[in-house]
């Protein structure tokens, strides 16, 4: 007889035999074909013996000095009942043998033993013992597994019944043991019980197939079912094991991700918050079938919510614009609670405070069952949603998790319309104080290349936006791309220049005198994206600083001039008067008169000039008077000049 394999050998054996030769005989054997062994010489020592470890076996004598066999046999299977005994003996007798085994001791064997008799026993004692502990683990998974797992014969009788299929289908075990499986199955799938069978008879495996079952209060439930043939040691079928998996719930999530899905995809179609509010009432009345659905916008500074839109049996017209006040009807008392609420009878309900026009409209419509929603996104409370339908309607637990979710989404879509709508009014704003601002707004991405020009600039460069946009800014300055890298250094130190004054190029080749102020472009996560300019025309500046030196020049020139007259005037006057008085004194001869009529005409002359020097100062300067202060005033300048 083969051996068993010492390195794969770990069963603890006790051998309890008062004889020493049988004993030491019963150890060596055990032990030479790899058992651990401990023996005891009588009863009291081998219960001792018993409870200080698991032991896999027990070899026991019927007869011991102080204790009979059989009694140390009944205190073993007390212990541990699923400890094998094989009982030993050499006064065997037909009693003590029925004795023994009606102890459930595994074998009863007569001495003289053979090695090859005792090994035999042994192996099949611990074979039946692992079989017994792996049936146990069985039986306790059936037991505890959250399945439900049905035995059944090839004609559909159930046999075993776990306590999952107790939860799931609410019969206990003795209520449908020996029915037929058929009772857990919907009237409208006659043939689906015949089918499985079938399968079943020619050995086939079913896997995960859906479908729907009957539990004891006549609901249904979604199940998945896997059914597995059961196999005799011949290897015929005898029978079927079921395990069944409520699938109710990833159903509903199924059911619910559909229906969202298809929302979702309607409400981002439009970023209009009207849009998207008339969506929302439509899409929900696809979601749960009910007569009326509204939306109310709420205020953000007084609290009260409005109706913005309305679908199913209204007179939207005398719907539209309705309000209530905080914490009024349904809609209200869903926005203060924070929660979804319903009623399946709205003008009973105490907790609601119904106003009288509403109460009138519900009464007249027929309707009284409604629920409300309250429709927040990242905690801002936007309004409410309102399902009115009509009397005793039950909103389900399932059908509530549908609407929370569909609210979050409208929630969601009225919050992303609302943001765009405020960031289209922000954008329309910027757009008017571009388009008609004096000065000219350019804008360029990272790379330097023009993105938008506003109709200032296109006015003061004469170049229109669509020959400008894409090109590189740096073609324009008139320090060309040095110019320009110069300038995008200062930005990537300071990420601003402030009144940078320099020159671009006009559409007629002109340069045109600027003051620009640059700053960054940012996105929302902080990249920079580009630059934007301010620009000021600085050439109507230029023509009054040119103004402003010429009436300096102007000024410089009546001051000398009219100096110049007075100091010309006054000696002028003495000479004039002197050569008179000759002409008058006494007769001169014609060459002394000839020379002092020449001398008076020359003094005329040089008064001539100083008289012309003295109108300098009513010159007119060709640069208009808007740009001269008083003090540059050239008349009245040279005009106290001359004075």
């Amino acid at each position: 007889m083969s051996r068993p394999d010492r390195t794969i050998l770990s069963e603890w054996i006790l051998v309890i035999e008062d004889d020493p030769d049988s004993r030491d005989a019963i150890r060596l054997v055990l032990e030479q074909a790899g058992y651990l062994v401990e023996a005891a010489a009588s009863g009291r020592a081998g219960l001792a013996a018993f409870s200080t470890r698991p032991w896999s076996l027990v070899v026991l004598d019927l007869r011991l000095p102080d204790l009979s066999g059989v009694e140390v046999l009944r205190a073993i299977k007390v212990a541990s009942p699923a400890t094998a005994v094989i009982m030993v003996t050499g006064h065997g007798s037909l009693a003590s043998a029925v004795e023994a085994v009606n102890e459930a001791v595994f074998a009863y064997l007569e001495k003289p033993i053979s090695p090859d008799q005792l090994l035999s026993a042994i192996a099949r004692a611990l074979a039946r013992r692992g079989v017994e502990e792996h049936r146990r683990q069985l039986a306790a998974i059936v037991d505890g597994s959250a399945d439900a797992i049905i035995g059944q014969t090839l004609d559909g009788t159930i046999v075993s019944w776990n306590p999952a299929a107790e939860r799931l289908y609410g019969y206990a075990a003795h209520e449908v043991i020996g029915r037929s499986v058929s009772l857990l199955v919907p009237g409208e799938l006659p043939d689906e019980l015949a089918q499985i069978l079938a399968r079943l008879r020619r050995g086939e495996r079913i896997e995960h197939y859906e479908t729907v079952r009957v539990r004891s209060d006549g609901s249904r439930v979604d199940v998945s079912l896997t059914v597995s043939p059961i196999r005799d040691a011949a290897g015929a079928v005898i029978g079927a094991s079921a395990i069944t998996r409520d699938i109710t719930r990833r159903k509903r999530a199924e059911a619910t991700s559909r229906a969202l899905t298809r929302v979702s995809h309607e409400l981002v179609g439009s970023l209009d918050l009207e849009q998207v509010s008339a969506r929302v009432v439509s899409a929900v009345l696809d979601v749960v079938r009910v007569r009326r659905a509204a939306l109310h916008r709420r205020d953000a500074t007084t609290g009260v919510l409005t109706c913005v839109a309305i679908a199913g049996a209204a007179d939207v017209p005398n719907w539209i614009g309705r309000t209530l006040a905080p914490g009024e009807g349904l809609a209200g008392l869903a926005v203060s609670l924070g929660r979804p609420v319903w009623s399946p009878d709205l003008l009973a309900a105490r907790e609601i405070n119904i106003p009288d026009w509403l109460s009138d409209r519900l009464t007249a419509d027929g309707l009284r069952a409604g629920v409300g929603l309250p429709l927040m996104a990242r905690g801002e409370t936007l309004g409410a949603l309102t399902l009115i339908d009509e009397p005793g309607r039950v909103f389900a637990p399932d059908e509530l998790e549908i609407l929370a979710a569909f609210a979050d989404q409208a929630a969601l879509a009225m919050r992303i319309a609302g943001l765009f709508d405020e960031v289209r009014q922000q954008r329309d704003f910027l757009r008017s104080v571009a388009e008609n601002s004096a000065d000219g707004i350019v804008t360029t991405d990272v790379r330097g290349r023009i993105t938008y020009v506003s109709p200032g600039a296109v006015r003061m460069f004469g170049r229109p936006a669509d020959e400008v946009v894409g090109q590189r800014v740096a073609s324009y300055y008139k320090g060309g791309a040095a110019e320009a890298w110069s300038v995008a250094r200062r930005l990537r130190q300071d990420g601003e220049v402030r009144n940078y004054e320099t020159a671009l190029l006009a559409k007629d080749g002109a340069w045109v005198p600027i003051s620009a102020s640059v700053s960054l472009l940012r996105d929302g996560q902080g990249r920079v994206v580009g630059t934007v300019g301010v620009i000021r025309d600085l050439t109507d500046r230029e023509a009054a600083e040119a103004a402003r030196r010429e009436a300096s020049e102007l000024r410089a020139v009546t001051l000398l001039a009219g100096g110049v007259a007075h100091e010309v005037n006054n000696p002028l006057a003495v000479i004039v008067g002197q050569l008179e008085l000759l002409a008058l004194g006494r007769a001169l001869d014609s060459r002394a008169a000839t020379r002092i009529e020449r001398a008076l005409t020359a003094a005329k002359e040089i008064k001539n000039i100083a008289s012309r020097l003295t109108r300098i100062g009513r010159i007119q300067t060709t640069v208009p008077d808007k740009f001269l202060p008083p003090i540059l005033d050239i008349r009245r300048s040279a005009g106290d000049a001359v004075d």
